[in-house]
């Protein structure tokens, strides 16, 4: 008599939770996804084991504990451009963004979200930012670019701005009929011209109003953007004529700053006109 035989088909549950409120008592082969961690579960040998990774993305500081993820799990970090896997219980960068482009200088990444090596490109600037060990530093081979030297026109084309008591755009305008006075020392006036040029000289146009003794100095806007003292011991000057062209130390920069150091003592230093340039 032949033997039958009948299937007694066996259903697999399905849960759905955070892993901590799987069930301890599942059946074997049942399946668990835990929300907490986007990773499917398989009931095995009394144990729930990993049949699926985790990947997801979001920022550096949202990502989640590798611990608690099976080995090779991915995360794309949006504010770094940084790829990284879960391997031996911990992220490893996998792939990282080399190279970042920006709109403007002020909005570079903290250097500390960006993997060493990582290079930004600032487009309102000439100079590459290398990020190391945490820190952006300024790396660049002056080899690879040619500096023009700086014109009279290059200076005059944008208008000086700044703190001067009276009409700091009167520095630039190109009419030593209209002047510029300030009386408050540490007031400045301020010329950026549109690219990196080459300066090695100066000349002021003075002004009757002026004792003479009063003192400005030139500050030069350096590859940092801080302004750096360049040329000293500018003498307010008491006539209405321009003084001497002066040869200065070449410097190569995006901007020039004149500054009150000491005010004139006729209770205003007057400046009609100033020409930087290179010769």
């Amino acid at each position: 008599m032949p033997t039958k035989t009948t299937m007694i088909a066996r259903k697999t549950k399905i849960y759905y939770s955070t892993y901590a409120l799987f069930p301890a008592n599942a059946k074997e082969e049942d399946l668990a996804y835990a929300s907490d961690r986007l990773v499917l579960y398989r009931r095995t040998a009394g144990a729930w084991v990993a049949i699926t990774i985790h990947a997801s993305s979001g920022l550096a500081s949202a990502i989640p504990t590798a611990a608690n993820l099976p080995g090779g799990s991915l995360y794309f970090e949006t504010d770094t451009s940084i790829l990284k896997q879960v391997q031996a219980g911990a992220w490893v960068t996998l792939i990282s963004k080399s190279v970042l482009l920006s709109g403007l200088i002020a909005n570079i990444p903290g250097a500390a979200n960006v993997v060493d090596g990582a290079i930004y490109f600032p487009l309102d600037d000439f100079y590459i930012n290398t990020a190391t060990a945490g820190a952006w530093v300024l790396s660049y081979d002056e080899s690879y670019f040619t500096y023009i030297d700086g014109t009279l026109a290059d200076f005059q084309a944008n208008a000086a701005t700044g703190d001067l008591n009276t009409s700091p755009q009167n520095i630039n305008s190109n009419n030593p009929a209209a002047a510029a006075n300030d009386n408050l020392a540490t007031h400045y006036a301020q010329v950026l011209f549109n690219q990196e040029v080459k300066l090695n000289q100066w000349r002021q146009y003075g002004s009757a109003n002026n004792i003479g003794d009063g003192v400005w100095k030139l500050q030069y806007r350096d590859a940092d953007g801080a302004w750096v003292d360049w040329v000293l011991g500018i003498a307010t000057r008491d006539t209405a004529d321009w003084s001497a062209m002066t040869a200065a130390t070449e410097i190569i920069t995006k901007g020039i700053r004149l500054v009150d150091v000491t005010v004139d003592s006729s209770g205003n230093s007057w400046i009609a006109e100033l020409e930087v340039y290179h010769d």
